[in-house]
């Protein structure tokens, strides 16, 4: 994205504004406004400043029971998983709810970094589901 065309605001570009607001307002609004352009200029997105992985896949309810592993690439350990989205193959929609948290657990070994899903609430035996994770 493009960095806004106007970079800051000047006392003299609001010469009709009380003095309070020349000088309190506009300080608070130059700063967010260098940190929005900060933002624009150096392209940071939202994977960039927010540690977190998207990660999509199918699954069934036969692969959580062993335990479905797949690795990490968040720059820390994960304090959580999301389910964002969980809709069955042969659908464009499922008009169910499930737990959005499901059961995991972090792994570390030689292999790599891992997250393992044992469950989630909500699916059925029978289905295959295309399955897609926030890992934060």
């Amino acid at each position: 994205m493009k960095p806004p065309a106007v970079e800051r605001i000047r006392e003299e570009d609001i010469p009709d504004a009380p003095e309070w607001f020349r000088t309190r307002i506009v300080y608070l609004l130059n700063r967010f406004m260098e940190t929005v352009v900060k933002i624009f200029t150096k392209n940071i997105n939202f994977q960039d400043n927010f540690d977190s992985q998207l990660y999509q896949d199918k699954i069934n309810a036969t692969s959580l029971s062993t335990g479905y592993k797949f690795a990490v690439t968040t720059r820390g350990i994960p304090k959580g998983v999301l389910i964002l989205k969980l809709v069955k193959t042969t659908e464009l929609w499922t008009n169910f709810t499930v737990a959005p948290y499901p059961l995991w657990e972090y792994q570390e070994s030689e292999e790599g970094r891992n997250i393992i899903l044992h469950n989630i609430l909500g699916i059925d035996a029978t289905s295959d589901y295309n399955l897609t994770l926030l890992v934060v």
